[in-house]
């Protein structure tokens, strides 16, 4: 049989393939003491320290420090600088919010335009409650404006229908 194990017939003194019954062998460990791969609880390779633990839970990390004093501890009240603070009050009066005309123009004059009014009227009073007055008073001018083109369209509508319908009904007559 010519199986080539590196050099020559591939078989030793003692007739077995290279390495095979020696300490180490082909498969087992490696001869002369020589580690192989770390396992669990090895040292990494390298020679470098394994990482530090964490902390455990009844100590605090390190670099906090210690807890201001009465934290965590009953007491009555909040602590100063905490609960209600000041604010400054809004430089005008609440925005009207044109939602009753944005609803009427929706309904009886023109669906699209009377929309947008209900959307910009309903942002009023949720602007004006977090604080964002400027915005409440931008929302106010848009539901206002939305609404008064929704009014605008349907009577521009409503005067159209009325002049086709009195020039169909003297065109009509005339033709006796």
């Amino acid at each position: 049989m010519s199986g080539d194990w590196g050099t020559g017939s591939g078989r030793d003194d003692d007739g077995l393939p290279p390495n095979e019954g020696q300490e180490g062998g082909p498969w087992g460990p490696p001869a002369g003491g020589e580690q192989g791969q770390p396992g669990w609880g090895a040292p990494p390779p390298g020679g470098q320290p394994p990482p530090p633990q964490q902390p455990g839970w009844g100590t605090p990390p390190p670099g906090y420090g210690a807890p201001p004093p009465g934290y965590g501890q009953p007491g009555y009240g909040a602590p100063p600088g905490y609960g209600y603070q000041w604010q400054q009050p809004p430089p005008f009066a609440k925005p009207d919010s044109y939602l009753v005309w944005a609803i009427v123009a929706t309904v009886l004059c023109c669906l699209p335009f009377g929309i947008v009014g209900i959307v910009y009227a309903a942002q009023v009073d949720s602007k004006w409650a977090t604080g964002d007055w400027l915005g409440a008073k931008a929302a106010s001018d848009k539901a206002r404006t939305w609404s008064y083109v929704s009014i605008g369209a349907g009577l521009v509508v409503v005067v159209a229908y009325v002049v086709i319908i009195a020039a169909a009904a003297f065109s009509g007559s005339s033709s006796y």
